[in-house]
């Protein structure tokens, strides 16, 4: 509801490409480049095919955890945005500079000044620039290096497309001297109905009054909000019968807060929520009081046309071909998507679990402290972007890191108690490897199930989830059930949650000997280890990797990680068909 100036449009730009992995492209390349929109999709003239590389649909896929320079190319760099923008200074308002989403370490540098700097690729930030602003022509230098870094977050080994550059909408907001911060609307079940508490901070300290009211249905409340030489103010409201947020109905309710200075209004938002609950309680998950098997799969953030910078609805619609394949829950991974993805999520009524990108952390990130303050950091706003979204049940504390290692328990202790800090409402959870200290992607030969004890991470986190490709990348596909029974068997005080698991086809490759890289072999794995999954009520649900095919770093196909229910386009694979089958069957049969 505050004005805005919209920077979206074309920037002078100028990229350097990583010297060591690109040493024969162009030193520098020069052209205007769109906003928001990855660079990587802009530079297609620079990337032609090597003479070797094979052209056909099958190609012998790179089976390789540690990504090449050959996998690199063409996706790291350093990206300099230029601009002059004219703007009309508003009197008794600041402005903000906005950004949604820049990848990665993002610098910025206004009529000569350097406004700040932020290494952040996956969450909105922002700059006061008030200040260095002049009415009339401003000139802007925006700085984005996605060069992979050790000690970032995510780390520098990560499976997916590094898209580089301000790929998410960047803005400039008009806020008043002193205005509406940030809220939280906590809902909970009470003996007469629901109840709601609302949190609501200040960008300052100060005397201050606001109307909150809140819509559900047919019942609107409205309340006052004061705070008295501080920041922080709490306030609760009670509904006898609202709408109440349901898995695969998006029922919203709105709220508005107002302002006022004396009687002065000075500030205005609005938004939406849901009312409903998340429990864990011993192996099951509730929502809303009720016992729920989460049946998912993975995404990442990702569209053949649109890079990473998928508008919203491209999200609704790839959730609602969720929802026809007879699946209620979405895998955000391996980081925290837009806000028009759980916008959607929150549409369309699909269960999500946000993902926090600690992707493969092992002993050196665990002895380092400054990536945990940084993890940590990244944590909290998590949460305090995305904690009004009902459909997100979960946190995601990492994903297949070498938790066995010596640190590994301080480590994502402290990640996780800022989860459970800022958010009680929801769970966390932990993707594990079920057999370090190899990475299950290498291990090609499993003799049994692992003669360890659980990882020690499971006594921090509220759910344990396990990640394995028995079948794929372990020739024995009879290890999952196998698995499931022995890590069931030692953690009984919990959900246990299946969080990865799938085979590669390649589209419209059909073969009748059940041949790998095959439809018809993804489709038998796939069904075979739902239904063992289904047939054990100890388990609280599955994530198929994944639901749609995606580029990737390494593990792929001519580049192409080929796992999905669906093609890069959208378009069902065998798997689809099948599984939707199972799943319509299973309901048929438990109903």
């Amino acid at each position: 509801m505050r004005d805005r100036f919209d920077l979206s449009g074309y920037w002078r730009g100028s990229l350097e490409l990583h010297a060591q992995v690109d040493s024969a492209a162009p030193k520098t390349i020069c052209r205007d480049f769109y906003v928001p929109l990855a660079w990587n999709l802009q530079i297609q003239d620079f990337q032609w095919p090597s003479q070797t590389q094979e052209l056909s649909a099958i190609t012998r896929p790179i089976q390789n955890q540690n990504f090449t320079d050959k996998e690199r190319k063409f996706s790291e760099g350093v990206v300099t945005y230029r601009r002059t923008v004219v703007l009309d200074r508003k009197p008794g308002m600041r402005e903000f500079l906005v950004f949604e989403g820049s990848n990665y370490k993002t610098t910025v540098f206004i009529n000569g000044h350097k406004v700040g700097e932020c290494r952040n690729g996956h969450l909105a930030f922002e700059f006061d620039v008030h200040d260095v602003l002049v009415h009339g022509e401003n000139r802007f230098e925006i700085v984005v290096d996605n060069r992979r870094d050790k000690e970032a977050c995510p780390q520098e080994q990560f499976n997916w497309k590094n898209y580089g550059g301000i790929y998410r909408p960047i803005f400039i907001e008009y806020r008043p001297k002193n205005y509406l911060k940030d809220y939280r609307v906590l809902p909970r079940r009470t003996a007469h109905g629901w109840a709601v508490e609302v949190r609501v901070s200040l960008s300052r300290a100060m005397d201050a009054t606001a109307k909150l009211g809140i819509v559900s249905g047919g019942e609107q409340r409205e309340v006052e909000v004061a705070w008295s030489d501080c920041t922080e103010a709490r306030v609760e409201l009670n509904f006898d019968e609202p709408v109440v947020w349901e898995i695969g109905q998006g029922n919203l309710s709105e709220i508005e807060l107002i302002l006022f200075q004396g009687a002065q209004e000075i500030d205005r938002v609005d938004g939406k929520f849901g009312f409903r609950t998340v429990e864990v309680r011993g192996r099951d998950i509730l929502i809303n009081g009720r016992k729920v098997r989460l049946l998912g799969a993975a995404f990442h953030e990702q569209h053949p046309a649109f890079g990473n910078s998928v508008p919203a609805w491209q999200w609704v619609r790839d959730l609602q071909l969720l929802k026809y394949s007879g699946l209620n829950a979405v895998r955000a991974a391996h980081y925290p998507y837009s806000r028009g993805f759980y916008d959607a999520c929150d549409r369309e009524g699909v269960l999500c679990l946000a993902e926090l990108p600690c992707w493969q952390f092992n002993g050196y990130h665990f002895a380092n402290p400054g990536v945990l303050q940084l993890c940590r950091d990244r944590a909290r706003e998590m949460v305090l972007q995305l904690g009004n979204h009902p459909s997100i049940i979960g946190w995601i504390v990492q994903n297949e890191s070498k938790t066995f290692e010596s640190g590994s328990v301080d480590f994502f202790s402290g990640i996780n108690s800022v989860f459970k800090s800022l958010d009680p409402t929801r769970f966390t959870i932990s993707a594990e490897n079920p057999e370090p200290p190899e990475h299950l992607a290498v291990v090609k030969k499993i003799k049994g199930v692992p003669t360890h004890d659980v990882p020690p991470t499971s006594g921090i986190i509220d759910a344990m989830g396990i990640n394995d490709y028995s079948g794929w990348y372990g020739e024995k596909s009879t290890y999952l059930p196998e698995l499931i029974d022995h890590v069931t068997s030692k953690i009984t005080d919990r959900p246990v949650i299946i969080t990865e698991f799938g085979a590669e086809a390649t589209p419209g490759q059909r073969s009748l000997q059940l041949t790998k890289y095959s439809e018809d072999f993804q489709s038998e794995l796939l069904c075979r280890h739902i239904h063992e999954i289904l047939k054990r009520k100890n388990v609280a649900g599955f994530f198929i990797w994944l639901f749609f095919d995606y580029e990737g770093s390494s593990i792929s196909i001519a580049g192409i990680n080929a796992k999905g229910l669906v093609d890069l386009h959208r378009r069902p694979k065998l798997a689809f068909n099948m599984v939707k089958g199972l799943l319509e069957r299973h309901e048929e049969n438990s109903g």
